[in-house]
């Protein structure tokens, strides 16, 4: 079997997708409609200026869902090291 990685550089489709929201972004791909490896990029307003506030963030956004923390730490973390991710409010307090 040939080793093909879920994330695309080049998509060789007719899209790729930009996420402009972490929460809903996320819920998009635990359910199904979005295949995470065709995210090229993320734009968040979510704070998350370390990896303490990222499975905060997880397990607050996954109290609200069906999806379990864990699925939502792995999904969130994929993005966060798969894609160009664009959050400006890691600056801020």
């Amino acid at each position: 079997m040939k080793y093909k990685p879920e994330y695309q550089p080049y998509l060789t489709d007719d899209h790729a997708w930009m996420g402009l929201s972490l929460s809903r972004c996320v819920q998009d791909i635990l359910d199904g409609a979005v295949n995470r490896g065709e995210i090229v990029a993320m734009n968040t307003n979510t704070c998350m200026p370390d990896y303490a506030t990222v499975k905060k963030v997880c397990k607050d956004y996954s109290a609200t869902s069906s999806h379990s923390y864990e699925d939502w730490l792995d999904t969130t973390m994929y993005l966060i090291l798969n894609t160009k991710f664009f959050q400006y409010r890691i600056w801020q307090p």
